[in-house]
């Protein structure tokens, strides 16, 4: 079971097996990895206005533009609701945020197919980077998650960033960078 069963996408165990063997890959060759967490906005209502069969409809597609927006080196998994995660091996923080500011862009666009809603959705982003390995992924999901809730305090439908410090001392987090993108 690598896989989850209503998107498709890598479900989140396979993607912590993939996270570590790709942070040890970028310790030894001294590469960043950068990590997304993307969250559907205000996906509540959806289910609570249209259904869980519409919710599962609209995860089902966003689901498929993100995977084909994804570069192949990429791993992109559902790690939960509306959560999906997009690990990226040798990406450096500035590349990471001008994808995430894309795949923003491209799920805001999305004209969901057979579905009457009276929005289109809207994606939340928190982008974190490893550089050299030197964080776990349970570390760098965790900026990655401090990110994300940045860009939901912010109004949604944005992309933060929370890098680590330096160091990889964890209980430094204060040390950490934090960038925004408006559009």
């Amino acid at each position: 079971m690598l896989t989850d069963e209503l998107t498709g996408l890598y479900n989140r165990r396979h993607l912590v097996n993939v996270a570590f063997a790709a942070l040890t890959q970028a310790k030894r060759e001294k590469t960043s990895l950068s990590i997304l967490l993307l969250d559907l906005d205000f996906f509540k209502r959806v289910n609570d206005t249209y259904g869980h069969p519409i919710g599962d409809e609209v995860l089902r597609q966003v689901s498929e533009r993100l995977r084909q927006c994804s570069r192949p080196t990429d791993t992109l998994g559902r790690i939960g609701g509306e959560e999906f995660c997009l690990l990226m091996p040798a990406t450096h923080t500035h590349d990471a945020l001008q994808v995430a500011e894309r795949l923003r862009r491209e799920i805001e666009s999305i004209a969901l197919k057979g579905l009457e809603l009276n929005a289109t959705p809207t994606v939340s982003i928190g982008v974190t980077t490893s550089n050299g390995g030197s964080f776990t992924f349970d570390e760098l999901y965790s900026f990655a998650d401090k990110a994300l809730y940045q860009a939901k305090e912010l109004g949604r439908n944005r992309v933060e960033s929370v890098l680590p410090p330096k160091t990889s001392n964890f209980d430094n987090i204060e040390g950490a960078y934090t960038h925004s993108v408006i559009h």
